[in-house]
């Protein structure tokens, strides 16, 4: 073999050798801060540990109003806008009309 086809050879090893430590050594570290990005929340809940449960009872309650709006016997778009109500201003007049004009039920002969 010649010398000069040698010593290129030689740098390509030592350049694997080397990069292959290299990554030998931050696959732990890319490891463990995924890991740590995987089991971290939201710094908002540290200060109200609550607050997901609160979103989701009004996400609750507002499927329940949005299914009452539903079942009323209205036009569609009058249901289309109290819906929109709904999501846009919870205390707008209509809305609160609508739902205090449909919820309120009589009471039978017995009661």
């Amino acid at each position: 073999m010649k010398k000069n086809s040698v010593i290129p050879l030689l740098m390509v090893g030592c350049c694997a050798l080397c990069s292959t430590a290299a990554w030998t050594q931050e696959s732990p570290q890319l490891e463990a801060k995924l890991r740590a990005e995987a089991e971290a929340s939201p710094l908002i809940f540290s200060f109200a540990p609550k607050l997901e449960s609160t979103w989701q009872q009004e996400r609750e309650e507002m499927a329940q109003r949005v299914a009452r709006i539903d079942s009323m016997d209205l036009p569609e778009a009058r249901k289309y806008k109290l819906i929109r109500d709904l999501y846009r201003n919870r205390e707008s007049k209509r809305l609160q009309k609508a739902l205090l004009a449909k919820t309120h039920f009589e009471e039978g002969p017995g009661e």
